[in-house]
C-alpha cells in the first residue's frame, strides 16, 4: 500500500523507530489474529459502511474551517468522524477553494486502515516486540540499556509505558529519550502513570506538533484554578491505583461544556491541565470525546504559544 498522503499525512501521529517496518510487522500480527477482518466484518454487520466509497467521486472533508457548503452525498470521514461530502471530480477546485480537504477514495481508505492499525497498536505491542525495540536502542546506546534493563526497570514495565503512549497516539520513534527518562524516574517511583507523565514531558515538542495550527500555535481549552483544584480533590487512591471519582452527572456536565467549546473552535483544540490531573481526564473522556488530546502544562515547550479557546470554571 502506498504511503498515505493528504489529510492522512497531516494527521499521522507516528510510530516506533522504523514506522514502516514496524507497522507492517504489527499489521501481519493483526491479520494473523483475524483482527482486521473482524473490524470490517463488524462494520458491515452494523451498517456503518453502508455508503461505501464511490469510486467515481472525491471525498471533500471539512476540517472545521470550510467557508461554504457544497452539493454531494453527505457522509463522515471514516477515520476521524469529520463531516464530509462525496463530490463529483469536477468539483475538486471549488471544494478546495472553500476550505475543504479533498482526497480520492484510495487515500480515504488508506487513512482508515492506518487508524485501525493504530487503534490496535497497544494491544499488539507485547513483551517480545518491546524487547526487540530495546535491543535496537542497545545497538547505538549500549550503556543506557545495560543500566536500565533489568536493574532499574523490567521489559514489562517499559512495555506498559509504551502502551500508555500508544493509546494516546504519542510517537515513540525517539526510544532513546523514552528509555533515558525511564532510567531517570523509575528509581523514584514504579507508578506507570507517573513514569508515563515524565516521558510525555520529555517528548513534549513532538506531542505538541500533532496539535499545532498553521501558525505554530497550540489551541487549548483550559481549566480555571478552582475547577482544577476541585477535580484534583476528587482523585481517590485505590488498590488498583488512583482514579478520578466524579459524580456521573458532574462528569457528563463537564463533557457537555467541553463539547460546546469544541463546536465553537475554529481549529481542533486540546485540553490543557496539570500533570497530576491529565491521565485521569484522558481516561474519563477518551470514549466520549476520543478525538480530543489531553496535554499537561509540562508538555508544552516555552517556544510553543498557547492559543486559548475557552477556560472552563
Amino acid at each position: 500500500m502506498a504511503e498515505p498522503s493528504g489529510i492522512s499525512a497531516k494527521l499521522q501521529p507516528g510510530s516506533p523507530t522504523d514506522p514502516v517496518q514496524f507497522g507492517k510487522y504489527l499489521l501481519l500480527g493483526l491479520i494473523a489474529r483475524g483482527g482486521m477482518a473482524e473490524v470490517y466484518r463488524s462494520k458491515v454487520r452494523t451498517g456503518t459502511v453502508q455508503q461505501g466509497s464511490p469510486t467515481d467521486r472525491l471525498l471533500a472533508i471539512n476540517p472545521g474551517t470550510a467557508s461554504a457548503t457544497i452539493d454531494g452525498i453527505a457522509t463522515r470521514e471514516p477515520a476521524f468522524g469529520l463531516p464530509a461530502v462525496w463530490i463529483p471530480t469536477d468539483q475538486r477546485e471549488r471544494a478546495a477553494t472553500a476550505g475543504y480537504t479533498v482526497v480520492d477514495p484510495t487515500t480515504a481508505l488508506s487513512t482508515h486502515l492506518s487508524e485501525v492499525i493504530r487503534a490496535f497498536l497497544p494491544e499488539l505491542l507485547g513483551r517480545q516486540q518491546t524487547k526487540e525495540l530495546i535491543d535496537r536502542v542497545a545497538q547505538t546506546s549500549p550503556k543506557l540499556v545495560d543500566e536500565l534493563i533489568p536493574k532499574i526497570a523490567t521489559v514489562g514495565e517499559v512495555q506498559r509505558v509504551l502502551r500508555n503512549l500508544l493509546r494516546e497516539r504519542v510517537p515513540i520513534r525517539d526510544l532513546t529519550t523514552i528509555l533515558e527518562t525511564i532510567a531517570d524516574i523509575a528509581p523514584a517511583t514504579k507508578d506507570p502513570d507517573a513514569i508515563t507523565e515524565a516521558v510525555r514531558a520529555a517528548l513534549g515538542r513532538a506531542i505538541c506538533r500533532q496539535y499545532q495550527n498553521d501558525k505554530g500555535e497550540l489551541p487549548a481549552i483550559s481549566f480555571a484554578p478552582a475547577l482544577e483544584e476541585r477535580l484534583l480533590h476528587a482523585i481517590v487512591r485505590t488498590d488498583q491505583g488512583a482514579v478520578l471519582a466524579l459524580d456521573p452527572a458532574e462528569a457528563q456536565h463537564l463533557a457537555t461544556r467541553i463539547a460546546r467549546a469544541l463546536e465553537s473552535a475554529v481549529a481542533q483544540p486540546v485540553l490543557l491541565c496539570t500533570p497530576a490531573l491529565r491521565p485521569h481526564l484522558w481516561r474519563l473522556f477518551s470514549r466520549i470525546l476520543p478525538q480530543v488530546g489531553v496535554l499537561s502544562h509540562n508538555e508544552v515547550p516555552p517556544s510553543v504559544r498557547v492559543a486559548p479557546v475557552a477556560v472552563l470554571d
